[in-house]
């Protein structure tokens, strides 16, 4: 029997690349870093920082806007908002359409 037909491949050794074999040949000097002699330079990085903050400005408060139970067929035919006037609302005024208000499904289904 060959030893290479039959078993797990043979164990390749270290080949000297890699982040496990330059441990090895390079310790690592930042373990044995004294800390900094001056009280100064000790206090100031461990101190924290006030920062100041900025004075809130009130929101001023927006005028609520008007909301229309039904529009007319031409303004949700055309997308527009509706002012709901009657007989005529601003936007059929201002493009010289008739304004016609359908009711609505539950008003229909009541009669």
């Amino acid at each position: 029997m060959k030893p290479n037909s039959a078993g797990p491949p043979p164990h390749k050794t270290s080949t000297g690349r890699g982040p496990a074999s330059r441990a090895r040949k390079h310790p690592r000097t930042m373990q044995n870093v004294p800390s900094p002699t001056n009280p100064r330079l000790d206090a100031a990085s461990h101190s924290r920082v006030l920062i100041p903050r900025l004075e809130r400005r009130e929101v001023a408060a927006r005028p609520q806007r008007s909301r229309v139970s039904r529009a007319c067929n031409n303004c949700r035919t055309r997308r527009t908002k509706c002012s709901g006037e009657q007989p005529r609302c601003k936007e059929c005024q201002a493009n010289g359409l008739p304004c016609v208000y359908e009711q609505s499904r539950k008003d229909r289904l009541q009669e």
